[in-house]
């Protein structure tokens, strides 16, 4: 949930969606150290779950993007390595009218 959804829900009172789906009015309490404590914008446990799971989805993304980047990077030096090896050139193109 965002930080602006949780102002507004503690401005109005208005009710807020949590991740997992569970429904709360965020509220602010001072604490012994006279820092603001928003109660009710703290993750349950099945927040912090659906988090969790974003959070290794987010990594195996990154893993298979770094992956294919490389695939991509040997593909085009096998490329490269066979033309030269075989000496592959363009030829220039015909021009008609000779």
């Amino acid at each position: 949930m965002s930080q602006d959804r949780i102002d507004v829900g503690i401005i109005t009172g208005a009710l807020q969606r949590a991740l997992c789906g569970e429904e709360f009015v965020p509220k602010v309490t001072v604490g012994s150290s006279g820092r603001a404590d928003v109660r009710g914008a703290r993750s349950c446990p099945n927040c912090e779950a659906i988090i969790d799971k974003w959070k290794q989805m987010k990594k195996l993304k990154d893993e298979l993007l770094d992956l294919l980047v490389r695939v991509k990077d040997d593909e085009i030096a096998a490329v490269d390595g066979l033309m030269s090896r075989h000496r592959i050139v363009q030829e220039p193109a015909e021009v008609s009218g000779r």
